[in-house]
Order: C-alpha cells, then sequence, then structure tokens
C-alpha cells in the first residue's frame, strides 16, 4: 500500500515528553498510569522533573478518574511529577517547586483543583497550567534534537513515511532544518508554521510579513505547507456546541469552565483570514464544536467572496459533529477537513462531555466524502510509535476500542478509508502530483504488509502489521521476520 501520511501529529510536543520522561501508553487502569510513571521514575536521576506524554484521558480507565495526589506522591517521592493528560496532575514536590499553594489565587481562564477542604488535588486547568514552573519542560536543542530523531524513526515501524507537524514555532522549525541538513530526518516531515493568534490582527498579519512565507516552501523531504494555526474553540470540555454540557470537568465549579482561555474571536479571525488571504497566504483552524464550526465557515466565505480562496485549500481540523448544510458550505470554499480518528479511543470522553445523542453524531466520514470535500486523517494520539491500523479499521467500521459503534452509518469503503491515509493527506500538504498513491513518475514511497489491506475481514485490519517501509525507494524499515529481497 502507499505509506501512510499523518495530517496532524504533534510529534515536537511529544516526543521529548515520551524520551526522557514517562511513556503512558493508552492505559486501561490507574495501575497502568501509575507503572508508567514508576517506571520513569527508575530512570530519571532523583530531584529531577519528570514529564510525561499525553493521549489519554480520565474516562478512558476503568476507575473513570484520574490519579489521586496521593498516588502521585507515592511512585515518585523523589521527583518533580507532570502528568499529562486531560489536563495536567502534579505531585507535591512539583506543586511546590512552582510556587502553588492552597492559598493560591484561581487565575483568570483557568482553574487549580482543590478539595472540599481546600487542599490541593494536583490538578490543573486552563491558564493555571502557566504556573508550573518552566524547568519542567526545558531540554537544549541538542536534546530535542535526538528525541525527534528517535521518535521519527520509531514512526517508520509503523508504516509512516510522510508526517505533517503542525502549530511549530520559528525556532522549532530551524530544529527541524538543522536535522534535514545533517541528514538525519529519518521520513518525510511537513511543518507549520505556528503564528500567535491571541495577538491583534495587525500584529498576526505583521508577523506573517515580516517572514515573508510564500507557502508551500521547501523540498518534499522537509516542507512548509502553511503559515498559522488559529483556535476558535478547544478540547472536549469548552467546545463550542448547540446544547449545555452534559457534564463539567471533575473537580472544576460549573462556573468555573467558561473561564477557561478564550479562543479566537470571530471579528479578529475574519480580519487575520482576509488579511492573509490578500497575502496568497493560506492557514488552519481548529474547530471542534458545531458551533465553532459555523463561525470558521463563515469566516472563509467572506474571504472567498473577496479574494476566492478554493485554491488555497485552507484546513478545518477536527470539526467533530459538522451537519451536511455545514459540509455543503466547506466545499465550496475548497476547504480540507481533518478530522482525527482517535475517537476510537476517546469516544467515552465525548459521551461524558456532550451526552451520547451528540456523541453519535461524531465524525460524519460518509458525508464529508459525499459532500465532495478531500477527507485528510490526523492522529493527536501521543504514544510512539503509534498503529495505524485500528485508525483504519474505525474508519471502516466504526467500531470503537471497547464502546461499541460511534455513528456507524458513517464507515468508509476500504478503498475511501485508506486514500483518508494517504492521497488525501498527499492533497492536503500540496502534494498529491508526487506522493500518495503507487504510480509511475512518483516518489517510491510504500509499505509491504502482512495482508492485503483491502480483503482480509475487518476483525483482521486491526491486527495488520508493516513488514517494510519503503521511502524514495530505499528500505527504511524492515521487520525482524521480513526477508524477502528485491
Amino acid at each position: 500500500m502507499p505509506g501512510i501520511h499523518d495530517v496532524h501529529y504533534q510529534m515536537f510536543d511529544r516526543a521529548c515528553a515520551q524520551y526522557f520522561g514517562a511513556h503512558i501508553n493508552l492505559p486501561e487502569t490507574i495501575g497502568d498510569v501509575l507503572d508508567a510513571l514508576r517506571d520513569a521514575a527508575r530512570r530519571v536521576p532523583r530531584g529531577e522533573w519528570i514529564l510525561t506524554n499525553s493521549g489519554w484521558y480520565p474516562h478512558m480507565l476503568r476507575e473513570q478518574r484520574a490519579p489521586t495526589l496521593a498516588e502521585l506522591d507515592a511512585v515518585a517521592p523523589d521527583h518533580k511529577l507532570v502528568v499529562w493528560g486531560e489536563s495536567y496532575y502534579l505531585n507535591s514536590n512539583a506543586l511546590l517547586a512552582s510556587g502553588i499553594t492552597r492559598t493560591t489565587a484561581q487565575p483568570a481562564n483557568g482553574w487549580i483543583g482543590k478539595d472540599e477542604q481546600g487542599a490541593l488535588t494536583g490538578a490543573l486547568y486552563g491558564s493555571a497550567l502557566k504556573l508550573i514552573n518552566p524547568e519542567y519542560n526545558k531540554r537544549s536543542d541538542e536534546e530535542r534534537l535526538e528525541a525527534l530523531e528517535w521518535a521519527l524513526t520509531q514512526m517508520l515501524s509503523m508504516g509512516v513515511t510522510s508526517l505533517r507537524d503542525p502549530k511549530r514555532t520559528p525556532q522549532q522549525i530551524r530544529l527541524y532544518q538543522r536535522l534535514n541538513h545533517q541528514g538525519r530526518l529519518p521520513l518525510r516531515v511537513c511543518a507549520q508554521v505556528y503564528i500567535e493568534s491571541h495577538h491583534a490582527p495587525q500584529q498576526v498579519l505583521a508577523d506573517l510579513d515580516r517572514y515573508q512565507l510564500g507557502t508551500p516552501l521547501g523540498d518534499h523531504w522537509f516542507r512548509i505547507d502553511r503559515s498559522g494555526y488559529f483556535y476558535v474553540d478547544g478540547g472536549y470540555h469548552r467546545m463550542k456546541i448547540d446544547r449545555p454540557y452534559a457534564r463539567t470537568m471533575p473537580g472544576v465549579p460549573d462556573d468555573g469552565v467558561p473561564h477557561f482561555e478564550a479562543e479566537q474571536s470571530h471579528e479578529t479571525l475574519q480580519q487575520i483570514v482576509v488579511g492573509m488571504a490578500r497575502r496568497g497566504f493560506t492557514g488552519s483552524i481548529m474547530a471542534a464544536g458545531n458551533v465553532a464550526l459555523d463561525i470558521v465557515i463563515d469566516v472563509l466565505e467572506k474571504a472567498h467572496a473577496e479574494i476566492g480562496i478554493a485554491d488555497r485549500r485552507w484546513v478545518i481540523a477536527h470539526a467533530i459533529y459538522p451537519s451536511r448544510d455545514q459540509l455543503a458550505r466547506i466545499a465550496k470554499v475548497g476547504a480540507v477537513m481533518t478530522p482525527m480518528w482517535h475517537h476510537y479511543y476517546y469516544y467515552p470522553v465525548q459521551e461524558f462531555y456532550h451526552g451520547r445523542e451528540l456523541a453519535q453524531r461524531t465524525e460524519p466520514y460518509r458525508d464529508i466524502v459525499e459532500a465532495g470535500i478531500v477527507l485528510a486523517q490526523g492522529t493527536d494520539v501521543s504514544t510512539i510509535p503509534l498503529n495505524y491500523f485500528p485508525g483504519l479499521y474505525f474508519t471502516v467500521t466504526r467500531d470503537t476500542w471497547k464502546w461499541g459503534k460511534a455513528n456507524p452509518e458513517q464507515g468508509l469503503t476500504r478503498e475511501q478509508a485508506l486514500r483518508t491515509f494517504t492521497s488525501n493527506c498527499a492533497y492536503a500538504t500540496f502534494e498529491e502530483k508526487v506522493k500518495g498513491s503507487i504510480e509511475v513518475g512518483k516518489l517510491a514511497d510504500f509499505v509491504v504488509l502482512s495482508g492485503d489491506v483491502l480483503t482480509v475481514p475487518d476483525a483482521d485490519l486491526k491486527s495488520l502489521r508493516p513488514l517494510a517501509t519503503v521511502i524514495g525507494g530505499r528500505i527504511r524499515y524492515r521487520a525482524p521476520e521480513f526477508t524477502e529481497i528485491w
């Protein structure tokens, strides 16, 4: 099959956390989380900070809760622990090193977790994360390069030949460039320049003018495909949806949730998008909820009417609950949609916050395809290396990890599903003429699998595995048991 192209994986953030810290790999119980932390505490010198990767939610766990402060203190009594999950969970050493006490005032747009007696729980939400001592995530450039090279190499074993890393600062892009110039970039990478979108529109556009990044920029080994990554809403607990939430965040009072960090306003986003369109730039916008999606579509329609943006392939990221009317409007402005297949794992979080009726409308893949929109899948699952074949299984069957089917009428055919991991992703990065399919004249990026992805029974899709990953005609990964020679 063509090589897998992940169109939305925040590798830069994940690589260091997992390489130097604790790897919490799709846990099923609190015990699994604590075991990963205990293992890291054995490896990391005493007194140092331990950061974890993300990619898990309390709602996935059998206990339906996050680790307690006492549990975190017990597994890492000699370390400063920062657990990255639904939000951040700190042990007592990390709270002390950050100057967070029971008398610390609640910040605007955030929340410090406290129990009924006012004692700290270790949980921090929203802008409260800014209170954490910045030493917790400090790494040298050489350390980050080492972690990036390791992480990208690991992804080869899962058949990934191209990866798009969104929301990267110019400094982070320079580190990718260093890897590339040193010949240490194991696979093809496409990055997106992150512009601080909370600044005034005039400042955002001035930053773009200063960078002068006519995108796409670069070659097909390392390139920049877009400038700007903007948020209209955020995670599950603060998505803009058309109904009351089923529940609020555990430990946060009802009036705490609306005060979480405000995202991009309609008017500000409009000025930025139109200004970018006039300059020939393109970008990505995160709109998870259906109300947020209405705002994004309205903004793109106005930019399209004024300048014409259909050929710029603006990306709408996440867009969990789009209606058919919204999809028809998206098709007219030529936007690409990049939903995340991670609800194979995260589906219970949707039911928790949004209720079952809305959760069962998640990612209407078939409606998106039938509307004529290019659907390119990303992940946002934080585990390295990541197995993509459960994602392919979910795209076809709509069956989740443990929670039954989600929006079961929206499954795609095998060929349609395969395109959402390959050729459609190449389209999203303006590279469909050179990769994404196995054709004469295209880059020789492909994967040899343990079974035929188009004919194995549905249940066997999840257990497919790469035997060899080939990029540019060169074998970059070979499974130990694979002995065929070209």
